[in-house]
């Protein structure tokens, strides 16, 4: 929606609204294919077009990147294997995460550490420019998440130093490492402008919401206390990104067909593998890894995405040593994607959904997990808005206990007055935080509330809630003539989907009120902050509240 906004802004000549938007904190400040987005026309702005472009920079990005690695280390013919096992992960095919642009950040990202590596490999100062420009990129991408990756990246360049340094002499060491420092100069002459540049646009803010987000207002992920066990807990987290069970029986398949079927025949002897390229890179990742499972109150696995294709390169490099031949990896990699590709479309494996647990949390179906096939995901939302939608008033200001469903209805209701840059006829808002603590100002002046009774994002404490705001709308709010619509029932056990309240007058502040000193509300937990335009507009912090949010995330990390 932000990018729709900023579409319609700069086709509409509010340049006031484009800036003041373009520099309001949110996730992203400016993706890659907002770009090419904003130079269609309006016949062509939509939402098939936006998802095209933004799959096409991705891949492009995803391909040269790939290519680039395996290029660098001499092994090309491993490059489309690579790139169709990390377009394959569970991540890139569940249509619920591509609005967190975690493929673009994998994307951009491998694009920036190939550079890295070409820059290591012939000490090219252009080289070292063009990964500025990939790391500065990435601030505006995703501010937060790129601090982390400029930190693994100057991890990985002390490592590169000192294999460096242990390969060579004395007066030789010193020549490398005024040449390195030329590199890192030039790097920096390109990134530090471009991150000041994305700190205006609202990246501190966009910092600060993570921070605020996922330390501050969180509790710490239940991840195994012992220390051993939470050393070796992060690789087995990777295993979220794919049916590891599939995989496994399909590389152990492999390996007996080259061993025993077609031992015979006789594969090119590998040349030697550039070590010092890829191992100062795969440590700081490890590094990044056990920060993650030791250092952070919230443990999304989806941070860990930019490991994917590093993993399959150091996997296929075991291979390799193993003497196997590379093209039965193809095979694996082909039989595992059209695998995949029927569950999407058939749903030949029943998988449930969500598919990935957050924050660290694996279970026995994480080793065996597909994601949702293509019409399992739309069918039960499509259903869900079309009933919504049916008796909606003209326009008004509607409420939901879901965060989902709120998605689903500002892409839905909003969509197309954002693309004509006018202000959206419904305001949507959340009656429940992520958390399920209810915003008890969020009721005042709605004409519509929609409540959702089975909504993967409703926690067991958040349903509850609901069924106390349901009970008391049905008493308050209505009458003989004017009942909640059911939305419809479950076909599992026949239990209601949700509930839509439509009210001949919206909600005043002595209604709310009312309501929220009633004992349905009472024992709410409750929050005053009302966040529900944070999903186009962003959060502005002050000064006062940034440093504040600062100084209680320094108290709850060190003391």
């Amino acid at each position: 929606m932000r990018a729709y906004a900023l579409y319609g802004y700069l086709h509409t000549g509010q340049w006031h609204n484009f800036w003041s938007l373009l520099a309001s904190p949110n996730q992203s400040i400016l993706a890659v294919h907002y770009l090419p987005f904003f130079l269609l026309p309006h016949a062509l702005a939509g939402f098939a077009s936006y998802v095209a472009l933004q799959n096409l920079t991705t891949f492009l990005m995803l391909a040269y990147a790939v290519f680039s690695i395996s290029d660098v280390v001499g092994r090309k013919e491993w490059a489309p294997i690579a790139l169709l096992l990390c377009a394959v992960n569970n991540v890139a095919l569940s249509d619920f995460y591509s609005f967190f642009l975690d493929m673009q950040f994998l994307a951009l990202g491998l694009l920036t550490l190939a550079l890295q590596m070409k820059a290591w490999q012939s000490r090219d100062i252009l080289f070292r420019v063009l990964s500025g420009f990939g790391l500065g990129a990435l601030f505006f991408l995703k501010p937060a998440n790129a601090l982390i990756f400029f930190a693994t990246c100057a991890c990985s360049e002390v490592f590169h130093v000192g294999w460096l340094m242990f390969q060579s002499g004395g007066l030789q060491s010193r020549k490398i490492i005024l040449e390195l420092c030329k590199g890192w100069l030039f790097t920096l002459l390109v990134v530090v402008p471009i991150f000041c540049l994305a700190l205006l646009c609202g990246g501190i803010e966009t910092i600060l919401q993570l921070i605020d987000h996922n330390e501050v207002n969180v509790d710490a992920a239940p991840v195994p206390s012992d220390p051993l066990l939470r050393l070796l807990y992060f690789p087995l987290c990777l295993s979220a990104y794919y049916n590891v069970s599939l995989l496994i029986i399909l590389l152990v398949l492999a390996a007996v067909f080259d061993r025993y079927v077609v031992p015979s025949f006789k594969s090119d002897v590998p040349s030697s593998f550039p070590l010092h390229l890829g191992v100062p890179i795969i440590l700081s990742y490890l590094i990044l890894g056990e920060a993650f499972s030791f250092g952070m109150q919230s443990k999304p696995l989806r941070g860990l995405i930019l490991m994917v294709p590093l993993l399959w390169f150091f996997l296929f490099w075991l291979w390799e040593r193993r003497g196997y031949r590379v093209h039965l990896l193809g095979l694996m990699a082909l039989t595992y994607a059209l695998l995949l590709f029927g569950q999407k479309a058939f749903n030949i494996f029943g998988s449930r959904a969500p598919f990935i647990e957050p924050s660290y949390q694996l279970t026995a179906s994480s080793w065996c997990q597909f994601p949702t096939a293509w019409h399992h995901e739309l069918s039960y939302y499509d259903v869900l808005y079309n009933r919504i939608q049916q008796k909606l008033p003209p326009a008004g200001i509607i409420c939901t206990n879901s965060i989902i469903t709120r998605s689903l209805l500002v892409w839905q209701l909003q969509n197309e007055d954002f693309l004509q840059g006018r202000p959206p006829r419904y305001e949507i808002r959340n009656l429940l935080n992520y958390k399920g603590a209810y915003f008890y100002r969020a009721l005042e002046g709605a004409n519509v509330i929609v409540l959702i009774m089975a909504s993967p994002d409703l926690s067991r404490f958040a349903r509850f809630e609901s069924a106390g705001i349901l009970g008391y709308a049905d008493r308050a709010w209505c009458d003989k003539d004017h009942k909640p619509r059911l939305l419809g029932t479950l076909a599992s056990d026949n239990s209601p989907v949700g509930f839509e309240f439509l009210l001949d007058q919206p909600l005043t502040l002595s209604q709310v009120d009312q309501a929220n000193n009633s004992a349905s509300f009472i024992s709410m937990s409750k929050t005053e902050l009302n966040n529900w335009d944070d999903y186009v507009y962003g959060h502005h912090y002050s000064s006062q509240e940034g440093w504040q949010l600062l100084k209680m995330w320094y108290q709850k990390k060190f003391h």
